[in-house]
């Protein structure tokens, strides 16, 4: 079938305990579950950037309109005009 564990170890520069760890997590899957997960992790990657872009766009937003009502002295529509019995 190939080479054996160790010296694909050796050859690549990886520990025993490297292998034994990507065996106990990968050890299991097939090639097309392999191929899936990877393809599940690319598209869950995007799926947080998208996210994370839209958290800062939703901020953003909040930030400017915050700061187009933040006008001193400005009355703002259909607020009273501060003068006590005005008609």
């Amino acid at each position: 079938m190939g080479l054996p564990v160790k010296q694909l170890r050796r050859r690549h520069g990886f520990s025993e305990a490297s292998s034994y760890a990507w065996r106990s997590k990968h050890g299991g899957l097939n090639i097309s579950d392999a191929k899936r997960l990877k393809e599940l992790t690319a598209e869950n990657t995007t799926l947080q950037k998208l996210l994370a872009e839209s958290l800062l766009e939703n901020e953003m937003t909040r930030d400017a309109l915050r700061g187009s009502g933040d006008h001193a002295g400005t009355p703002r529509a259909g607020a009273a005009s501060g003068r006590a019995g005005a008609e």
